[in-house]
């Protein structure tokens, strides 16, 4: 049968754009050969390499491409992007500046080369240009953007008001559904007075971190039916058991009588916390099933009596942006080597292989316990991390539930692309979770010195607790 080169090109760009690299690469080097010379296959082809693990030849093809055909905006701008992911952030700033100076009309150039400056710690560089760029046109992705970056530096009073724009961005890069069931909102900064509709909007994780508010909003004498994804009700129950409390997925208006008003719960927190004094000491805020954690932990403990449990995460999914944040769990071998510790297994997924070859290849036998699924209700998976004398992990679900359970957690977060805003910068502790501390990569994509000193704090950690 004859292939149609048409119909190939436009399954390889959807292939693309969905982030199947694989495929879409196998289609682009099948129209390799019918167009040799055509710079957009090239351009995808090289990117595909880059993604599925040939980074440097990825790179020095694109490179090679734009230095031909300077022209080629989108190659130019992927260029550097790539370029910040593997670490050579100095590289793709000059990479940037040298776009903005051909395109300085570009918003897509600008917003590149503003966040860049920003993870790159180059914060008046950012806020010139950011203003420039919402002067000129105050779309909604530079708007979200100058709120993140604002926030990520602790300067809430200049990213709250911003924080709205994320409901005017496409569905590509906020696609979480408006909750609001027809309800009239309460404006951004007002305190309610009548009871109202408060629901979540973001992932397992976020909501821990966002619903950390809600004490001091019970303290507030607000009145609010809190809706959230089900999978956390039973461990919000449990905390706020005269609260009423819905699945944000099933809720209807119907189900609400007596609300004639809707907030969203990242507009109660800009609320509540409108500065870093607002934060004061973030006590552990969520209670984890008393009997399951005893049980748990003593059947941990009957492994290998008198070791110290501790809880370890290494991954933090597939997307561009995760996997900056995850790590190897080879990479964590003088973690592992630690004496005196039972290591327990609370990464989601399918960590069968890894943990298989920590096993085969360094005699280091990791506890993994199948009762327990960190992708199904969060309570059974809050238990087993309560259970642990000490948790470390990459920035994903486990870091939100430890720190909110009270458990002493280090957290190993990258450097710029993939940092979290919530992280905030230069800092080793969360105002967010006080039993958190904050272990940073100082290079991009370089784990090994975060690695070296969660092992030295985990020694230090058995010390204290041997004096105790």
């Amino acid at each position: 049968m004859k292939h149609d080169p048409a119909r190939m090109w436009r399954d390889a760009i959807a292939l693309y754009d969905q982030g199947q690299y694989a495929p879409a690469r196998v289609l682009l080097t099948a129209l390799k050969p019918l167009k040799p010379n055509h710079p957009p296959l090239l351009h995808l082809l090289a990117v595909c390499r880059f993604r599925l693990g040939e980074v440097n030849e990825g790179l020095s093809e694109l490179q090679f491409l734009i230095e031909k055909n300077n022209e080629l905006l989108s190659a130019r701008i992927d260029y550097a992007t790539l370029l910040n992911e593997c670490g050579d952030i100095e590289k793709s700033i000059l990479v940037l500046r040298d776009i903005h100076r051909d395109y300085p009309l570009d918003g897509s150039v600008g917003l590149n080369l503003a966040i860049t400056l920003a993870q790159a710690g180059e914060w008046e560089g950012f806020d010139d240009l950011s203003r420039q760029l919402i002067a000129q046109n105050p779309a909604p992705e530079i708007l979200w953007m100058r709120a993140l970056v604002c926030l990520s530096y602790g300067r809430f009073e200049e990213g709250w008001p911003y924080y709205g724009a994320r409901w005017r961005l496409p569905p590509t890069a906020w696609n979480t559904p408006r909750r609001e069931l027809g309800l009239p909102s309460l404006a951004p900064g007002t305190r309610p007075k009548k009871p109202f509709w408060l629901w979540t909007e973001q992932g397992i994780g976020d909501e821990i971190l966002l619903a950390s508010v809600l004490p001091d909003a019970r303290k507030a004498g607000f009145d609010f039916i809190f809706g959230c994804n089900p999978r956390n009700i039973p461990l919000f129950q449990r905390r706020f058991p005269d609260l009423p409390i819905r699945d944000v997925t099933t809720t209807t208006r119907t189900d609400l009588p007596g609300i004639d008003l809707q907030m969203p719960l990242a507009d109660l927190t800009a609320l509540l916390r409108p500065d870093s004094a607002s934060f004061g000491n973030q006590a552990a805020y969520l209670q984890p099933d008393p009997g399951l954690r005893d049980t748990l932990r003593q059947r941990y403990e009957s492994r290998q009596p008198g070791n110290l449990l501790v809880g370890i995460s290494w991954d933090s999914g597939k997307a561009a942006r995760a996997r900056q944040k995850s790590t190897a769990l080879a990479d964590w071998l003088p973690i592992l080597q630690t004496p005196g510790v039972t290591f327990v297994n609370l990464q989601y997924g399918y960590t069968q292989p890894a943990l298989a070859e920590m096993r085969s290849k360094f005699g280091i036998d990791i506890l993994h316990d199948s009762s327990v699924n960190p992708l199904g209700p969060t309570d059974p998976a809050a238990a087993q991390i309560a259970a642990m004398d000490m948790v470390i992990t990459v920035s994903n679900t486990a870091a939100h539930i430890a720190g909110a359970l009270g458990v002493p957690t280090l957290v190993l977060l990258p450097a710029t692309y993939g940092l979290q805003w919530y992280w905030f910068r230069d800092t080793d502790q969360s105002p967010w979770y006080s039993s958190l501390t904050l272990l940073r990569q100082q290079r991009p994509g370089t784990w090994h010195p975060v690695i070296a000193e969660a092992e030295g704090r985990l020694k230090q950690f058995i010390a204290a607790r041997r004096r105790e």
